[in-house]
């Protein structure tokens, strides 16, 4: 085997997003600016600061990704060129960098990836858990968390010039795993 190729994701481009997008201060920010609000503000809250978050996090791993390639990126790329078929490949392996770090706690997984839909689910959050350690059950439970995933896969599809309807279908208290589904139109 020759040893140009690099079959992992580079750790130093991982440590660059752990440091860059901790998640203990954007939940200490939500909880500062939601504390004592309405209902209402407190769901325009989260989408500024959750929403934010992830639409920063989907940015910086599309402008670092190519420096950080491994083969295995180099061949979703390729192939996804050489098809023209972007969806779902390419947008899962950005998923899976967002899910690798910051969030490496998370429990998640694919429930369906065709060439029409890529629908994940998140069974353990670690910014739900710290929401519940910070704020309370209860405020952990209406979900501002669900910001993240929606800014993040959102800016992924819009960076990647992707046609995409996304949705949450899923949520942890009521489901179990919070859903989310991509489907290319």
């Amino acid at each position: 085997m020759s040893s140009k190729y690099k079959y992992n994701i580079d750790s130093e481009f991982l440590d660059i997003l752990d440091k860059e997008f901790d998640i203990k201060p954007l939940v200490e920010k939500y909880a500062s600016e939601a504390n004592g609000k309405e209902d209402y503000d407190k769901d325009e809250i989260a989408k500024r600061v959750f929403g934010d978050y992830g639409r920063n996090l989907a940015k910086r791993i599309l402008e670092l990704e190519g420096k950080y390639r491994d083969r295995i990126g180099e061949v979703i790329y390729n192939v996804a060129a050489k098809t023209g078929h972007v969806f779902p490949s390419v947008p899962q392996r950005l998923l899976e960098i967002s899910f690798l770090s910051p969030r490496g706690n998370d429990e998640w997984t694919y429930k369906e990836i065709s060439h029409k839909k890529l629908i994940h689910i998140v069974k353990k959050c670690a910014i739900n858990q710290l929401l519940k350690k910070v704020m309370g059950e209860k405020e952990a439970n209406i979900l501002p968390c669900r910001y993240v995933d929606i800014g993040t896969c959102t800016a992924f599809y819009e960076g990647l010039n992707l046609n995409v309807f996304f949705k949450m279908t899923g949520e942890l208290p009521k489901d179990g795993f919070c859903r989310f589904n991509a489907l290319s139109v």
